[in-house]
């Protein structure tokens, strides 16, 4: 594979990866904190042939009742289930902006950072040999 590919790809992996680690970071200063419920599901096929599923979550908000929000975060595996409980960080002015507060999502951020920048020394490294 072309170094400069290797560069690309792997700089991108780490700064989506900082990217959400950032917004997980401001949510959790700046947020309020709801227990929502796992009300669907949906998939959509990715470029390979397979699918992403995105979790629809509700959760309370302070000043409107419940709101029903997409998870911007999709995953190839069904990471979640419907009926799941799960604790939800938002952002007040803006409820379609949170986060599920789990372990495993930030633990996956990390991992996004460290692939990238094992993929970006890769691509160094190839660039010099």
């Amino acid at each position: 594979m072309n170094a400069y590919i290797l560069l690309l790809v792997g700089g991108v992996l780490v700064a989506f990866g900082v990217l959400k680690i950032i917004k997980i970071i401001h949510l959790i200063k700046h947020g309020s904190v709801a227990n929502g419920v796992v009300q669907d599901i949906v998939s959509e096929p990715n470029e390979n042939g397979g699918t992403i599923s995105y979790p629809i979550i509700s959760f309370p908000v302070k000043d409107k009742g419940i709101v029903t929000e997409r998870y911007s975060a999709g995953f190839s595996f069904n990471l979640y289930s419907k009926g799941s409980n799960v604790r939800v960080i938002y952002d007040p002015n803006d409820y379609s902006k949170f986060i599920i507060d789990s372990l495993l999502i930030k633990v996956l951020c990390y991992i996004l950072i460290v692939a990238g920048g094992v993929i970006f020394a890769a691509g160094i490294f190839k660039m010099f040999n």
